[in-house]
């Protein structure tokens, strides 16, 4: 039996965990078993030509709030063209209100956890006897959906491994792990609230990461909803990721920012710079907020516990909030930006809550006047706390946010106007509103450099904001010819200086050229240097700013060299080199 095991990712660098957890699940002698992998911007017609082409005899779809729609667009056409496959959908889509979904030509639903179910499932295929014996099951009978019995919660032990096949099929993407299921919290948006905590015994949790580390994948996203609940088993898994760390992958996790105490505080401090990455969940600094959606945190403790992890400089933090929670005002919604950018995180995610099903909100939406979209992803409309012109104010934020934040590129300049606005929600709304006047074409890389000089060109002097621009740009990118506005055309003299510096760079490790070769060498390593190099002179003290952030007038010349990855550099000070700030 042919089984074809799809679904539609959101980018290319992501991987569905699912399929290949049901892929290990489900193997049996008899049985193949293929994993197809797409996105949501590929064309469906591709996809569903693509999927026809293996001629499965089962095809199952893992759907989410981001691929429903064209996940059942693509089934309806793929029952008419083969009409003798069973297709079965599963995953958080399906989980719940799950008979909506076959209003498509959908043959029936896997609910919650799929992997003794679909292995279940399958058996019965091939018997022929329905799925009237297998658990967690909606079904078409004939005309009629028939349902069966929720099945008992896993046991996280008896689950294979997902990368048993080894890692040669998810070069250059995302690998998601998860060492537990379920959460002990209870916040009302979540649907893990609705599973118990379970958790991988630590000894084959130890194992698994010892495969990931000898593979060095890039990225590796634990998926556990709060992965530090248990101070001793995260510490655990920390201290073994620090001790075996292979100075190249990274390890993504979803904490509770509230929960770190001294001794962990302590062990991560240890941790190679980039070996770490924390998504902490602030969503709210209103207690208020916070209490209506029985989401517990202490935001004092949280908020000291950031400030310690960003002295360390070795962890990048991720800090999310959520507008449109119940309770939570326009003004709410600005406090909490506030408070989340008063951190300093590396990224800043200002979300809009979602009504998904299952969860607690959706299902006393109507009682709390929540009014949200029917469609997925379910996104609020207004609540009794929130017009939608208040939620469309917050989404322009949102993207200005995104822009001049998160994308990194303009670092030290939004340093600097954090600096010299009153609040942070003061400088996004005020930078949506400017950008908005630009209009919809003006969003080239460039042109937003630009925008934001124009935006800030009255709070400090031009020159400063120059400087920083400049800065910005030379750092993050090789860029050979900056415009004349942000990056003034050195003299001949300062050319002659730099192309002097460069020749005796070149001279190292050939100080005595003589031959045709060596000096053949010589003038290719030169070429080299002078490919991967800029130079920019400054009016403000550069690495004062970098390392204190103060801003004082003083001429200096910086060296700019990159190497294979364009999104950083090496920043040096006329061959000193330099602590940066990113």
């Amino acid at each position: 039996m042919k089984i074809a095991l799809c679904a539609l990712n959101a980018k290319h660098s992501h991987s569905c965990l699912a399929l290949y957890s049901l892929r290990e699940a489900a193997k049996s002698p008899g049985r193949d078993i293929i994993v197809k992998e797409y996105t949501i911007n590929q064309d469906t017609g591709f996809v569903l030509r693509d999927i026809f082409s293996l001629k499965p005899d089962v095809c199952c779809f893992s759907v989410s709030i981001w691929n429903v729609t064209q996940t059942l667009s693509i089934i309806d056409r793929l029952k008419i063209v083969l009409p003798s496959c069973v297709i079965i959908c599963g995953g958080p889509e399906a989980s719940f209100e799950s008979k909506s979904l076959f209003s498509s030509k959908l043959d029936a639903v896997v609910k919650g956890e799929g992997e003794a179910v679909f292995k279940m499932a399958l058996g019965a295929i091939e018997k022929g006897v329905g799925f009237s014996e297998t658990p967690g099951m909606i079904y078409r009978d004939g005309a009629d959906l028939l349902e069966t019995e929720d099945p008992l919660p896993l046991d996280m032990a008896t689950l294979p491994f997902p990368y048993r096949n080894g890692l040669d099929e998810f070069n250059g993407r995302i690998l998601y792990y998860e060492s537990s299921r379920g959460c002990p919290f209870s916040c009302a948006y979540c649907l893990s609230a609705n599973d118990p905590l379970r958790v991988l015994p630590l000894d084959r949790v130890f194992g698994e990461l010892d495969f990931f580390l000898d593979g060095k994948p890039r990225l590796v996203k634990f998926v556990d909803r709060t992965f530090n609940c248990s101070k001793a088993r995260s510490t655990a898994i920390w201290e073994r990721l620090i001790a075996n760390d292979n100075g190249f992958t990274s390890f993504h996790f979803e904490i509770g920012g509230d929960l770190l105490g001294q001794r962990e505080l302590d062990l991560l401090k240890r941790a190679r710079k980039g070996l770490f990455q924390f998504e902490v969940g602030v969503q709210s600094s209103s207690p208020d907020t916070l209490a209506r959606t029985s989401r517990s945190s202490n935001l004092a403790r949280l908020s000291e516990n950031v400030r310690i992890l960003k002295t360390f400089g070795n962890i990048n933090l991720h800090l999310d909030l959520i507008a449109g929670l119940p309770g939570e005002t326009l003004e709410k919604s600005e406090q909490s930006l506030n408070f989340v950018a008063s951190l300093a995180p590396d990224q800043l995610q200002l979300g809009f809550l979602k009504l998904l099903k299952g969860s607690e909100l959706r299902r006393n939406a109507k009682a709390l006047g929540i009014a949200y979209a029917n469609d997925p992803p379910y996104e609020v409309l207004e609540t009794p706390d929130l017009s939608f012109a208040d939620l469309a104010k917050l989404k322009s934020i949102e993207e200005a946010i995104e822009i001049y934040y998160n994308s990194g590129l303009f670092t030290q300049t939004m340093r600097y106007a954090l600096s010299v606005f009153d609040t942070a929600a003061e400088l996004f709304k005020s930078l949506a509103d400017f950008g908005a006047s630009y209009g919809e074409g003006y969003r080239s890389k460039r042109q937003r450099y630009e925008m934001l000089f124009n935006f800030l060109s009255n709070q400090e002097s031009k020159r400063t904001l120059l400087d920083l621009l400049r800065y910005d740009l030379l750092f993050r990118e090789n860029e050979r010819n900056p415009p004349e506005w942000l990056s003034p055309r050195p003299s001949k003299e300062e050319l002659k200086q730099r192309s002097n510096y460069l020749d005796s760079l070149s001279k190292h490790g050939y100080p005595l050229a003589q031959t045709p070769e060596e000096k053949a060498a010589q003038s290719s390593r030169r070429k080299e240097l002078a490919a991967a190099t800029s130079f920019a002179n400054f009016h403000t003290d550069m690495p004062l700013w970098l390392s204190t952030g103060k801003l004082e007038a003083r001429e200096c010349v910086l060296m700019f060299r990159y190497g294979e990855q364009t999104d950083s550099s090496e920043v040096c000070l006329w061959g000193d080199t330099l602590e940066t700030a990113r």
